[in-house]
């Protein structure tokens, strides 16, 4: 049995070879229950600043990458059994130095895999403020928090690549500093539009010409603004269509904040035959001004009144503010009042006309 277990396959016995498989098989058969357990770890760390159903959601978040490091973990230890064949360096040796290649690729999966787990942690602190924001109703703090996260996860990519380039490659702090520095100046006149969009961002969020929550109308497109990120602001339309406007557009565009409103204005404009009596409109005219007036949430710019009289008909106008922003009651304010006068057309025994 000795013997067999010191038979060497690629300058490693077979008892390292069984070790090696034992660490592997640990990983595939027990991944899942040991990424619990570490999600469970972790979560204690945040337990008083949740609830059980966001408990949940961490150990969803947390699941995947956990795994991951579990697998790199028994795989590092596996590695460790074995002694790297000098076979193989022997064949490389003037080309590359394997062994160093392995281990620089085996290191940077490694700060990919907790650079995950990272952001993963970010992403759920993130969903803790915004549910407390939510609660108390704060719609600017909501629109902050995604900005945020998305900041602080890309200070993270920036910083795990720093560290790759200084203990992966031994490089030191100078040739770090160049090579990021040729490389932002590449990235920045590459993604010229990305930055400009980005600084938009940062203007929007200041400036908060709208919040998340708000409507909002630009170019044409009218809804709900859902969020405002790196590159471009979302806005779920009336018709529940998806659409993202670049930040640098809204930003020197003119969006309508209609949420902010604090009233709406309508104009209509109808006409009358021509052959109408002349105190049946003065009495329309008279209703329609005390309907307005007498009604609680409409400010009158002026009377009603009669604009023009022509072949096409009686021309009547008729404008007011409702003092609301929200765009139900403004609908149901209109819709209550076109009734209405249609209503006093019809006592009057008036009749409507199509402008020709």
């Amino acid at each position: 049995m000795h013997k067999i277990l010191a038979y060497q396959i690629l300058d490693n016995s077979l008892s390292r070879w069984i070790i090696f498989i034992a660490f592997v098989l640990l990983a595939y058969f027990f991944k899942k229950y040991i990424s619990q357990l570490l999600s469970a770890i972790v979560y204690k760390l945040f337990r008083r600043l949740t609830s059980e159903n966001e408990a949940k959601k961490f150990h969803y978040l947390m699941h995947k990458p956990f795994e991951w490091f579990v697998v790199y973990t028994s795989v590092y230890f596996a590695f460790k059994a074995l002694h790297f064949p000098a076979t193989l360096q022997e064949f490389a040796k003037e080309e590359l130095d394997l062994n160093f290649f392995l281990h620089a690729i085996y290191r940077a999966i490694g700060y990919c895999i907790n650079t995950w787990i990272i952001w993963r942690i970010i992403d759920f602190l993130a969903f803790i403020f915004y549910q407390k924001f939510s609660e108390n109703n704060r719609r600017v703090d909501r629109q902050i928090v995604p900005f945020f996260k998305d900041s602080i996860k890309v200070l993270v990519a920036v910083v795990t690549v720093i560290i790759s380039l200084r203990y992966i490659f031994n490089l030191n702090n100078t040739s770090i500093l160049s090579t990021l520095g040729f490389t932002a100046v590449a990235i920045g006149l590459a993604l010229k539009d990305t930055i400009e969009n980005l600084f938009g961002s940062f203007t929007l969020l200041l400036d908060k010409p709208f919040t998340v929550g708000d409507t909002i109308r630009f170019n044409g497109i009218e809804g709900t603004v859902e969020k405002v990120g790196f590159r471009s602001t979302k806005i779920r339309t009336l018709d529940k269509s998806l659409i993202s406007v670049p930040n640098k557009q809204l930003v020197e565009g003119l969006p309508d904040n209609i949420s902010g409103r604090t009233s709406r204005r309508h104009e209509m404009i109808f006409y009358l035959s021509v052959n109408s009596k002349s105190d049946a409109v003065k009495k329309l005219l008279l209703e329609i001004d005390r309907l307005i007036n007498s009604h609680a949430l409409i400010h009158a710019e002026k009377a009603p009144y009669l604009k023009s009289i022509s072949l096409d008909g009686i021309e009547i106008w008729v404008a007011f503010s409702v003092e609301t922003g929200d765009s139900k009651i403004f609908n149901a304010t209109k819709e209550e009042i076109h009734l209405a006068i249609l209503r006093f057309i019809e006592e009057g025994h008036l009749q409507l006309n199509e402008r020709h």
